[in-house]
């Protein structure tokens, strides 16, 4: 069953596709804590390329996974669905 709410986010040219919830889109359910640490892999690998890399796209990459966490780590916290 797809879940139309999942959007493919590339951050680098690897051709490692990872999948991420649409900032338009969200759930109204909690984040599990797998989608959140998901989310922090996602981000802590676009970081450690962009650290390395000092391009632009990769720290634009990293900055993108970064937000995508931010929103379902606040959302976790808080209780808030945007």
């Amino acid at each position: 069953m797809a879940d139309d709410n999942i959007v493919p986010f590339k951050p680098d040219n690897d051709n490692k596709v990872i999948s991420l919830r649409a900032h338009t889109t969200v759930a109204k359910r909690a984040p599990t804590l797998e989608e959140q640490n998901a989310a922090w892999v996602a981000y802590a690998e676009a970081r450690t390329k962009a650290d390395r890399t000092l391009r632009f796209e990769d720290g634009k990459a990293a900055a993108l996974a970064y937000g995508h966490f931010i929103d379902l780590f606040v959302r976790q916290e808080l209780g808030v669905n945007p």
